[in-house]
């Protein structure tokens, strides 16, 4: 009964163990695969465009050449250049066109205006359109025929034609010397406005009209007589963007880099680039987040293998004196591991599976959502890996027998003497602890370093990450020299004064503190990597999403696009003239109404980046005061002007980064229209004072002085509402320098009387959740040039693979903890009461009561369990504290964080690891009771009077 308990906790350490193992590449394939897709996907939104196209562009000269040979040789070079490429084809698209010439027309008399039109024929476009009215276009070219063309909505509207309108054009004659004809014959549009094979639009033909293939190249053959004749040859390769297995991408972007040009592109190698860069930081998570979960699955599976090889050491004593050779002994053991290893191998694949797909839907730490699950595929890597954990669970269930199975009887018998532990003879606890500070001191003088390279592609160096896991690991080894050390202070201080119970709970502990060690051990680093685990993920969502809302600045941000006559301030200036300021009209604000029962707060907000603080004056009644010197360049600093009231009541700003509330800044603005805050770090970099006067420019989108503003400081902001205090900077040389970013906040109604109305920007506050926009802009036609939804960007940042993983993962290995602390403290300590059955007896026999036995194994389980547990909670707070500027770095990508990483401790999740740890203690004790209970006494009795 007792092994086939032991053997079944074994089989559940080694499913756990190979299913954490075999988990990596199974969720690598899947995460990588989607992350690479999802990308591809999220770029052809932004871009408008196909997710995967090579895009060729060029003109092609054929002056005294046949136009329809330069074409066909152009497009086999092409296809010849683009073989080299490994991916699968959807489909070839190419356009041929001639540049706008000027025509004149039978409905258009006016002299004034230039009418141009060009050619273009689009090989099969004839089953992707429809007719909006009109007839289809001639097919084939007649000398004397007139030639009807074709022309999308756009440029039907745009040229102002008229269906059945003739145009002519100078150099376009017949045989007869006479001007072709052509007439605007129909109209057409996409037949399907998604499908791919417009990769150009047709409304971007609006300078065009459409013809046959005939037509295009004889077109083409009467312009030809001028040297500069030449054909627009656009063509483009659709590649099954969902069909490219993630393990292909870095081949394929060699070669699409390698065959990139001036004229030859590809839209999605910025794409694959840092798709490359992200996948090694999401596979380098991956092992590290596995590491702590995975070493404490093997001290579980040793401890368990330990205590069953002990209670076996004298049956192999015996078989060895009796001649059984030692290979003999070790193929039993061989096998048996083998057979429990394969066993769990099966069942570990299987839940490796479907811990893939958990991971997949995890959305917070201890949280999941419903979306599509991962891709899960058996590759060769998964089966890679499968095959090494399962023949390493063989190896870490045998390698304890061979010692053992060279001993016989007698030699049992006299290494029965105390030695000590092997850690504590080889002094592993120090060892790990001088380790696992170096990397922490590497680690802190090295920060700003480490988040260069990562800027720059490079990927982390693991050691920094292991740092956390070495130090629990080293504390739970040390642990096991305090503890017994506390407890013998203890016994020795009132060893007057014990009952006999308490004497007997002191002794078993202070004598067999060795073989209790397994236990605190693997107490220790359960406890403390559970309270690690949860720390880490909590602290990381927590930060993230905080950042994002800050840097974001609210809930809901709109930037409609302004009408402005920008457009003629450009003409004039390129011909050299002068010009007056940009003149911007304000949208009607009446369409926002709606709006206003859906939100908290509403503010319009003026963001500038692109102004120039000239110096300061001095105002602070400070006679002995030089006034400080300050000069700082176009994009150093922003400006935001704000109305105090409504921005308060709309912005974001968490409550605990600042020692004051931020209200107080905004009050003291608010009184004096040219009152402005100003960043903490311009104010120590210059030595700034309330009451200085700040002067500073403020230039236009062209670049063009807009006007001077001053205004006076009354306060000073560390953080503030969508402002970055630093950014990475790219040097000449390609690498990455942190610099400052300064702020100026001042008065809205001043800027505007200024420089004028600006584009502005709208902050909303939600009164609720984010439906509401979406639903606004699809029911109103808005032009926005920007739009920024934080709880999109917060959904974003869960959906990423790396913090999927990362609370997938930890939320995994804290119910792995969890789980195999409570198997392994009762399998430990009930295994220990069979042991000493003898002992109770003895117990029995010298007049214990079974009251003062209970009470006895009470103490003892408080001797062991109670201090590791607190031993455990110190060491993974002490960690949390220590490593969370690894957090930082690891999840900062790259960039400067605004705020400052501040620990979450979710009391919650401590609730929750206490309430297993005593409901695992209280149900030892009532097996302990049962087992006492049902011990037959007489016996024990007997043994112990023997």
């Amino acid at each position: 009964m007792q092994k086939k308990w032991m053997v079944l906790s074994l089989f559940a350490g080694c499913i756990l163990f190979i299913s954490i193992v075999t988990l990596s590449p199974v969720y690598m394939h899947g995460a990588l695969q989607k992350m690479l897709t999802d990308r591809l996907k999220s770029n052809s939104l932004e871009t408008e465009s196909y997710p995967m196209q090579a895009v060729y562009t060029d003109n092609l000269k054929y002056y005294k050449k046949d136009p329809a040979s330069i074409v066909e040789k152009k497009e086999k070079q092409l296809q010849k250049k683009l073989e080299k490429i490994d991916a699968k084809i959807v489909k070839d698209v190419s356009v041929c066109s001639v540049a706008p010439q000027t025509y004149s027309s039978d409905t258009k008399s006016s002299s004034h205006e230039l009418f141009q039109l060009g050619f273009t024929y689009l090989p099969g476009m004839e089953d992707h359109i429809k007719l909006v009215d009109g007839e289809n276009m001639t097919a084939s070219y007649q000398d004397e025929d007139t030639i009807k063309v074709l022309v999308s909505q756009s440029a039907f509207q745009k040229s102002k034609l008229v269906l059945g309108e003739h145009l002519t054009f100078e150099k376009l004659v017949n045989s007869k010397k006479e001007r072709i004809t052509f007439e605007i014959a129909g109209v057409f549009e996409a037949k399907d406005p998604e499908d791919i094979f417009w990769c150009d639009l047709p409304d971007s033909y609006s300078k065009y009209c459409f013809v046959s293939e005939d037509v295009f190249y004889k077109i083409c053959t009467l312009l030809g007589d001028s040297e500069n004749a030449g054909i627009d040859y656009k063509a483009w390769r659709l590649y099954d963007y969902e069909k490219l297995k993630y393990e292909e991408s870095g081949a394929i972007y060699k070669q699409c880099k390698k065959l990139s040009s001036d004229t030859l592109s590809f839209s999605f190698l910025d794409v694959i680039e840092t798709y490359i860069h992200d996948s090694h930081k999401v596979e380098t998570t991956m092992y590290i987040l596995q590491l702590p979960t995975i070493l404490l699955l093997l001290l579980f599976i040793y401890m368990v293998s330990a205590k069953m090889l002990s209670m076996e050491q004298n049956e192999i004593a015996v078989l060895k004196s009796r001649g059984v050779y030692s290979y003999q002994i070790l193929g039993i053991y061989l096998l048996q591991s083998a057979v429990i290893s394969f066993a769990a191998a099966v069942i570990g694949l299987i839940n490796a599976c479907l811990l893939a797909k958990l991971i997949g839907l995890s959305n917070s730490f201890m949280e999941f959502v419903m979306r599509k699950s991962l891709p899960i595929a058996l590759t060769v890597r998964v089966w890679g890996w499968w095959l090494f954990a399962f023949l390493f669970c063989i190896l870490v269930m045998t390698l304890p027998v061979i010692p053992k199975c060279k001993i016989t009887i007698v030699e049992q018998k006299r290494r029965n003497k105390k030695k000590k532990v092997f850690w504590k003879r080889m002094y592993l606890d120090v060892i790990g602890f001088v380790i696992a500070g170096y990397v922490y001191y590497n680690f802190s003088h090295q920060l700003e370093q480490i988040r260069q390279r990562i800027r720059m592609g490079e990927s982390v160096e693991p050691t920094l990450f292991l740092g956390s896991s070495l130090f629990i690991f080293s504390a739970s080894l040390f642990l096991t020299r305090v503890i017994p050390f506390i407890i013998s202070l203890i016994y020795k201080a009132g060893r007057k004064k014990w009952s006999v119970s308490a004497y007997a709970a002191f002794l078993q502990s202070t004598r067999n503190k060795d073989k209790q060690s397994f236990l605190m051990i693997f107490l220790v680093a359960t406890v403390a990597l559970g309270i690690f685990n949860s720390n880490t993920a909590r602290t990381i969502n927590a930060n993230e999403e905080k950042n994002l809302r800050y840097e974001d600045g609210a809930d809901i941000i709109i930037k409609e696009t302004f009408s402005s006559n920008i457009a003629g301030i450009k003409y004039a200036l390129s011909k050299g003239d002068t010009a007056g300021p940009i003149v911007y009209t304000e949208p009607d604000a009446t369409k926002y109404q709606p709006l206003a029962d859906s939100v908290q707060g509403e503010a319009k907000i003026y963001r500038m980046e692109d102004i120039t603080v000239k110096g300061t004056s001095d105002f602070t009644g400070n006679g002995n005061r030089t006034t400080p010197s300050l000069t700082l360049e176009r994009g150093q600093t922003m400006l935001l002007g704000i109305s105090t009231k409504d921005f308060g009541e709309t912005a974001y700003m968490p409550a605990d980064v600042t020692k004051n509330h931020w209200y107080n800044e905004l009050n003291k603005m608010a009184p004096d229209p040219y009152a402005v805050l100003v960043s903490t770090n311009m104010q120590k970099q210059f030595g700034l004072q309330e009451g200085d006067c700040i002067l500073y420019d403020i230039y236009d989108v062209l670049g063009r002085d807009a006007g001077f503003a001053k205004g006076v400081i009354v306060g000073f902001v560390d953080y503030f509402p969508g402002f970055i205090n630093k950014d990475y900077v790219q040097m000449a040389d390609g690498s990455y320098q942190l610099q400052d970013k300064y702020l100026i906040v001042s008065n809205y109604d001043m800027i505007t009387s200024v420089i004028g109305i600006q584009p502005y920007e709208r902050w909303y506050k939600n009164a609720g959740d984010n439906a509401y926009i979406y639903d606004f802009l699809e029911t109103t036609p808005i032009s926005l040039e920007k739009f920024v939804d934080a709880d999109n960007d917060v959904v974003r940042m869960k959906n990423d693979p790396v913090f999927q993983e990362t609370n997938g993962l930890l939320t995994i290995g804290f119910l792995v903890s969890l789980l195999i602390c409570s198997i392994g403290f009762l399998i430990f300590q009930i295994m220990g009461m069979k042991e000493r059955e003898l002992n109770f007896g003895v117990y029995r026999a010298m007049g214990l009561t079974t009251k003062e036995l209970k009470k006895m194994l009470l103490l003892e389980q408080l001797f062991t369990t109670f201090p590791a547990a607190i031993g455990g909670a110190f060491t993974g707070f002490i960690a949390t504290k220590l490593y969370i500027p690894l957090i930082d770095v690891t999840y900062a990508s790259g960039t400067a964080k605004s705020l400052p990483a501040k620990i979450l401790i979710s009391s919650m999740d401590m609730l929750q690891l206490g309430m297993i740890l005593v409901l695992a203690f209280a149900l030892c004790m009532y097996i302990i009771s049962r087992i006492i209970g049902h011990m037959q006494i007489a016996q024990a009795l007997k043994l112990g009077e023997e």
